[in-house]
């Protein structure tokens, strides 16, 4: 999964005189119209696509960052392209604060693990704002090419090949704030297979029980939920790091639960 390989030099722009968000997908869908691998679509149709999806739920993730994105059926590889609004643009994102980095992708449907993955990966570079802020103050296409690619190989050099051996997780998590960055860590792994299973706390059924009745009621359910992932071995050091970064600010590390099992067998496949 070579992000470098896939992020189209020619769809990569600065452009301070978009002022809404149809104004941007619409250069959006301009641009990545001129990426070889998308030649035969029009432009119309690529806005179509991208305004379809943000039609569910706008792609603007928060801290001046969206990632729009959209499957096309006939797509034979993934395009990825950039757009830096230097001012910023209201895009609807979940914290409502103005959007100035705009990393999209266009997918082949066929291949929706990969495209998680992708998107999954380009967040977890975008955590810094330090490197965003060195994204978004470049002045020119070139430039941006080079401080993006910087960061992708960065991010890169941290990974593995796959490995024979696997790595079970199990991470109980009762902190709803915590639990999208948790599944995150899992999602950008291509090769890790992963599953998320709704639970519920232990008093949500003790409170039927007559000598437990006192303690809990059926309202206390909480949340919880059960990520369960499949790693390449090598890289569980890694994402073991990761997931105890999560925690360390917990008091008595309450309300995560990590369980780690070598694998003794594995066969199949999960879709993301």
């Amino acid at each position: 999964m070579d992000l470098q390989k896939i992020l189209c030099k020619d769809s990569i722009a600065i452009d301070d005189s978009l002022k809404d968000k149809d104004a941007v997908l619409h250069k959006i869908a301009d641009m990545a119209a001129t990426c070889p691998g998308l030649v035969k679509y029009k432009p119309e149709n690529l806005y179509d696509k991208l305004a379809d999806r943000e039609d569910l739920l706008s792609t603007g993730i928060g801290k001046g960052i969206a990632l729009p994105h959209c499957t096309l059926d006939d797509l034979d590889d993934f395009v990825i392209g950039i757009l830096i609004v230097p001012s910023g643009v209201n895009f609807k994102a979940i914290d409502k604060k103005k959007v100035k980095l705009f990393i999209f992708i266009f997918a082949p449907k066929s291949k929706r693990n990969d495209h998680i993955s992708y998107l999954a990966r380009i967040s977890q570079i975008l955590q810094s704002p330090e490197t965003v802020e060195e994204i978004v103050s470049q002045t020119d296409s070139e430039k941006v090419y080079e401080v993006f690619s910087k960061h992708v190989a960065l991010k890169e050099e941290t990974e593995y090949k796959p490995a024979v051996e696997n790595t079970l997780f199990h991470v109980f998590v009762q902190i709803e704030d915590k639990f999208e960055d948790l599944l995150q860590i899992f999602s950008e792994i291509a090769e890790a297979h992963v599953s998320v299973v709704d639970a519920n706390n232990p008093g949500y059924y003790l409170h039927a029980l007559p000598l437990f009745a006192s303690f809990w009621n059926e309202s206390e359910k909480g949340f919880n939920k059960i990520i369960v992932a499949v790693v390449p071995k090598k890289l569980s050091n890694e994402v073991l790091r990761q997931v105890k970064t999560m925690m360390s600010g917990l008091k008595n590390k309450d309300g995560i639960l990590v369980i780690t099992n070598d694998v003794g067998y594995f066969s199949g496949s999960l879709n993301k």
